[in-house]
This record gives C-alpha cells, structure tokens and sequence, in this order.
C-alpha cells in the first residue's frame, strides 16, 4: 500500500470569530490528481493558502513525505516542492504599484478578497479594511495581519477596536460585488457605503472583481452611483474609459 504524500490533519483556521475550517483532514498519495469540491465560502481557498504558508493553522498538524513540518511561508512551501496556481484576480496590475490597499472584505458569494489580503501583507504594503460605524457611516482602519478581523455587520469581517482609523484616503480601492456591467456599474449587497464614502474624496484608483458570470449586459443602477475605473474577472481586465 502506498504512503500518503501529504496528509493535513485537524486543521483549524479561524478569523476572528468566524472559523473558515474545522478539524478538517486531507490525505493525498503520490501519482493521484484529486479534486477539492464545495460551495463559495466553504473553505477551500482557506485550506489551500495554510498548505501554501500564507495562513497559519490555529490547531491541527501538516505530515510531508511522512514527516510533520511547519510550513512558514509560499517560498518555504515552494523549497519543499508545493506549489499553488492562484486565480487570476491574484494578478491585478495595479497592485503591484500602490502602496496604500483599501481593501472591501469579500462575503457569500463575493469574489475572495482574503488571498489578496495575505498577498498585500506579503508584499510589505498597508492594508486597510472598512468598518460600518452606522447605518449611514462606514470608515477605513488598518490592518496588521488578519487576525485584526472580527465578525461585523451583516457577518462580514471587520477591524476590530485595536485598529487605527486610516489617516489617508489615497490608494488602490478593491471591491468585489453581486454583478457589475459592461457600463461600470455595480449591485453590493446594500447600504450605499462605498458612494457615501468615496463622494467625499474620489481620488482612489477603485478596482472592482467579479466572477465571470457576475458581468452582465446590463443592471439596475441609480444615477448617484460611482463607478470603478477598472472590472477584473477571471478572463478579463476592462478599463473605463471616461
């Protein structure tokens, strides 16, 4: 009988109050291709980016050829042969430039915005997450690792009170959403935030992500609404013109 190549055992990840997995196994054996299968939000992305080292694991213990290691980074996990193949939204190009990431975090069936978060803290570049304060008022607070983020509105992460309130509105603005079209506008899930927020300074570069099928003909859409300069999807990057 063949011996496991790889083998994750108990994994735990928690964010905050919300735990991504729980006590999850994996055991892969040599010569095998094996699929990883659930619904957006399950897990999965988690799972693979402790694998990868760009997570580490709250409980549970990593076996590699037989032997239990501690996978410290994408680079260490590269050495030991593991590598990982990201989705394109990885790849933004204005990412690799901006040094202040204003970054929306991703919810139920929102493109991940969590692996960018872990690739921007990588990079050595300042991260900040939107609070919702109150019904009408939402503000930016800057994150140093992931472990700042808890449970807030609508279940959605949140810097927690340890964060600082960022003092600058300059940067790349991500935002993932339900549907976006081919006219630049956008469904969220409500609130109208990011106007309010953005029409008090619009000097972002604003970078929405979706899904392929989230890009439609066309959408509702109010007049008020800002539109992003850019829509990146898994085969496309669309630029606004005017």
């Amino acid at each position: 009988m063949k011996e496991p190549i790889l083998e994750m055992r108990g994994i735990t990840k928690k964010f905050g109050s919300v735990t991504a997995n729980k006590d999850v196994d994996l055991t892969l054996y040599p010569g095998e291709i094996h699929a990883l299968l659930g619904e957006n939000g399950a897990g999965k992305s988690t799972l693979m980016n402790i694998l990868n080292g760009i997570y580490k694991p709250n409980h549970g213990k990593i076996y590699y050829k037989g032997k239990k290691v501690s996978i410290r980074s994408p680079r260490h996990a590269v050495d030991m042969g593991i590598g990982m193949v990201h989705q394109h939204f990885r790849l933004i190009p204005t990412l690799t430039a901006a040094e202040n990431v204003f970054l929306y975090m991703s919810y139920n069936r929102e493109v991940d915005t969590y692996m960018l978060l872990s690739q921007c803290f990588m990079d050595g570049k300042k991260v900040y997450a939107p609070k919702v304060l109150s019904k009408t008022q939402m503000e930016f607070y800057c994150l140093s690792d992931e472990n700042d983020l808890v449970s807030g509105y609508m279940g959605i992460m949140e810097p927690s009170d340890i964060c600082d309130k960022a003092k600058i509105r300059d940067g790349l603005f991500i935002m993932p959403g339900l549907a976006f079209d081919y006219d630049f506008h956008r469904i969220g899930y409500g609130g109208g935030f990011y106007d309010r927020y953005l029409s008090i300074d619009n000097t972002f570069i604003k970078a929405a992500l979706a899904f392929d099928f989230q890009l439609l003909e066309a959408i509702p859409y109010e007049e008020h609404d800002l539109k992003p300069d850019y829509i990146i999807t898994q085969t496309q990057f669309i630029r606004r013109d005017n």
